[in-house]
């Protein structure tokens, strides 16, 4: 039996709503942006959307076709990659070859 997802906070909402057709056209989908279960197995992967990522006083910087940046209330900054592109530093292993 799954949990039904949490609710996600107006702030980040409303953050993600902003700019929800750039991310949109950049390619990502809408549950990328907005499931907010951080553990969300698909496929037995974990894909938590953005907003399972995102806090209050969080902003959002670049969106980009492979990566939205988190922009921290301290000045960092997050990336959260795109689940269906390859990542830096990330190898892909192929089962047999």
């Amino acid at each position: 039996m799954s949990r039904p997802a949490p609710k996600i906070n107006p702030k980040v909402a409303a953050r993600i709503r902003a700019r929800e057709a750039e991310a949109l056209a950049a390619g990502w989908a809408f549950g990328d942006l907005w499931e907010s279960r951080f553990w969300h197995l698909v496929n037995r992967r974990n894909r938590p959307g953005l907003a399972a990522l995102m806090r209050p006083g969080d902003k959002l910087g670049a969106i980009t076709k492979d990566y939205i940046e988190i922009v921290h209330r301290s000045g960092a900054v997050n990336k959260f990659y795109h689940p269906d592109r390859d990542k830096p530093g990330e190898k892909r292993v192929v089962a047999g070859a």
